[in-house]
């Protein structure tokens, strides 16, 4: 533990600059209990303030021997936009580090990160942080009104992202400033403040959670594990977490992505593929890196069980430069949920409702993006990924838009119907 009762503006370890980092060092070690709610080993309270307003996302490495070490991988870990360089400290020393790419504003994460929820269960610290070491669950949509971060050694990988087994536990915490960005405007500098670190104690829980069932099926482009002739690589945590390698190679992959589709084991489960969370069950669209493979991760967590996790990294010799496909778009402002059917994205607005603008993010962000259709100045605009349009005249009725992703590598392109 860094300290129990912090008061504000005071006792709080600022990690300063990127790479920047502080280690806890624990006499007796902590273990990975799969019978603690949400499977949560300890927790790290930060300063993000009450719904994690001011979320600066640290990054969480264990070690038993102070020598090797591995990330808790987070909700981003193995998304293409996050990687490792080198930090140079005040000290002069270099460390290398992981980066987190942040598209607007703070850094967008999920679970897995310090400094990301609310961090007292007093509003906004006001006064004094208040914390109890209760586990909150880290899978669910109101993440950042959890108090303080909760942190599974079940998370654990080495530094190919495979799982790790850490069976005599861990006694060192290492956060680190992943973030790159030397100043914000509201608030300064982006970077994690560590107020307290509170282990979870096997004594303080009367009844065993458990592990939540493994999910009904999870299919790679529509095949299931049994279907691929897919077995573990290996298994650890008494099958807790699963590893897998898998060759698509021969599936003819086609703009170096796949499909990952998981159904839970029950409609109210937690589910989580890389950075994406479903409820019962959920899709995912995996973008091949620039060598031909990937690596994604499903988590099923259920009530207050610990989470059944699995690691997949696929070999798919496709091209990510020749893909076209759409990660998201969203519409402002909206009414209820955009449908797809038959190549056609469908939403509303209110009849009340003059101008709409439609943000769109190409699966793969050096794809161009291109809105054409009514009401557009000169019949189309590019847009850039993630960047909100120009406000766009609509009229009551039926209005109808095309959006326009060509491939990286300018050889292919895909027009999607939005009305």
């Amino acid at each position: 533990m860094l300290r129990s009762d912090t008061h504000y503006l005071a006792g709080i370890t600022h990690l300063g600059g990127f790479g920047g980092y502080v280690t806890a060092e624990y006499d007796e070690p902590i273990t990975n209990d799969p019978n603690n709610p949400y499977g949560i080993d300890f927790i790290v309270y930060g300063n993000a303030f009450e719904g994690g307003k001011v979320s600066e996302p640290g990054s969480v490495e264990v070690s038993y021997n102070g020598t090797d070490w591995y990330y808790l991988a987070g909700s981003n870990h193995y998304e293409l936009n996050v990687s490792s360089k080198d930090a140079t400290l005040i000290d002069g020393r270099v460390v290398s580090s992981m980066v987190l790419l942040r598209e607007t504003g703070y850094p967008s994460v999920t679970f897995g990160y310090a400094d990301v929820s609310s961090c007292s269960i007093v509003p906004n610290a006001s006064n004094i942080w208040a914390v109890t070491g209760e586990a909150y669950n880290p899978y669910t949509a109101n993440l950042r009104d959890n108090i303080g971060d909760g942190f599974d050694l079940s998370w654990a990988v080495d530094s190919e992202g495979r799982p790790a087994d850490l069976p005599d536990g861990i006694r060192y915490i290492r956060v680190q400033n992943i973030t790159d960005v030397q100043e914000n405007s509201d608030f300064g500098e982006v970077s994690p403040e560590i107020c307290t670190i509170i282990k979870i104690r096997p004594q303080d829980q009367l009844t065993p959670v458990g592990v939540t069932d493994a999910p009904k099926s999870i299919k790679i482009n529509g095949k299931t594990f049994d279907e691929l002739e897919l077995t573990p690589d290996y298994s650890i945590n008494d099958g807790q977490v699963t590893y897998y390698w898998l060759d698509l190679t021969e599936e003819n992959i086609e703009g170096g992505s796949f499909r990952v589709n998981v159904e839970g084991a029950d409609a109210n489960d937690n589910i989580y593929v890389n950075a994406v969370r479903g409820v019962g069950t959920l899709e995912y669209n995996a973008l091949v890196d620039e060598e031909g493979s990937r690596t994604v991760r499903v988590i099923a967590q259920n009530g207050e069980k610990a989470a059944r996790i699995y690691v997949i990294k696929s070999a798919t010799g496709g091209n990510p430069a020749d893909n076209t496909d759409i990660d998201s778009i969203a519409l402002t402002p909206q009414e209820g949920e955009w449908t797809w059917r038959e190549g056609k994205y469908t939403g509303r607005v209110g009849s009340d409702v003059d101008n709409i603008a439609l943000t769109v993010k190409a699966l793969n962000y050096e794809s161009a993006i291109t809105l054409s259709g009514d009401g557009i100045a000169g019949g189309s605009v590019k847009l850039t990924h993630g960047e909100s349009s120009e406000v766009i005249p609509v009229k009551v009725g039926t209005n109808r838009f095309t959006v326009t992703i060509t491939s990286a590598n300018g050889k292919y392109s895909n027009p999607y119907e939005v009305i």
